[in-house]
């Protein structure tokens, strides 16, 4: 073999790898502007207000832990997927604007009587106490959904793996509105934060959207976590109920 030819074969190569790797780049590029479509038809634009509950504790005022981490790795998922991200909070006595656009509202009716009316028009999937617990019912069906956190007698050890449950739906502000909100309501904090998990991948929020039909949803998420520090290690759907108009 010449110089000249070698001098060609290695020219090919180079051209070989550099349109491999502009291949690449425009592959990666296609699966970030899909993905980042997808967040924002689910959220409903370019910018997300993750709101979160207040509450009182021994005269201060705090954030749970799990819902401090589930605000934490909402907005780090959005971020990263080039939403403009805000955080707003739920004052201790429950009150929150939900007529705003672009929220997702990490509250559930036990911490605000505003949450707990925009449920109201939640279809046939609700979330209330029964025998004083927080449950999930399917008015449509019968079917009862409670957490694990209320029927295991096990000891809840730090590092044992426990589950909950969480309500997750597209709701209206009221029934007069036409602007909708996402809500995430865990039967227990650990709960919301299970969803949040679920939610931060773009291929379980595709499969909501399919499986919704561009119809507003409610439905149930189920996951597991460890305690000190709160950690979720798993997350899934397990059921769906489309909200009629």
């Amino acid at each position: 073999m010449n110089s000249t030819t070698v001098a060609e074969s290695i020219d090919w190569i180079a051209r070989v790898i550099t349109l491999a790797g502009l291949l690449a780049w425009l592959s990666d590029r296609g699966q970030r502007l899909w993905r980042r479509k997808v967040i924002q038809s689910f959220f409903g634009g370019e910018s997300v207000e993750v709101v979160i509950p207040m509450r009182i504790l021994e005269g201060r005022t705090v954030v749970s832990e799990p819902d401090f981490c589930a605000v934490n790795q909402l907005s780090g998922f959005l971020g990263r997927h080039g939403i403009d991200v805000s955080v707003s909070f739920v004052s201790p006595s429950g009150e929150v604007d939900l007529h705003r656009p672009g929220l997702a509202v990490i509250c559930g009716p036990k911490s605000s009587g505003t949450v707990a009316e925009a449920m109201e028009n939640g279809g046939d999937l609700v979330l209330e106490m029964v025998e004083g617990n927080w449950t999930i019912i399917d008015l449509a069906t019968g079917k009862r959904f409670d957490s694990p956190m209320d029927t295991s007698s096990e000891d809840q050890k730090p590092m044992k793996v426990r589950g909950d449950l969480a309500y997750v739906a597209l709701l209206r502000p009221s029934a007069a509105s036409d602007r909708t909100f996402l809500s995430i309501a865990g039967v227990h904090a650990e709960g919301s934060a299970g969803a949040v998990d679920y939610l931060c991948d773009v291929k379980n929020m595709r499969r909501l959207q399919k499986a919704a039909g561009g119809q507003r949803f409610a439905a149930v998420i189920s996951s597991e976590f460890t305690d000190s520090p709160f950690s979720v290690k798993s997350s899934a759907i397990d059921h769906l109920s489309l909200i009629g108009e």
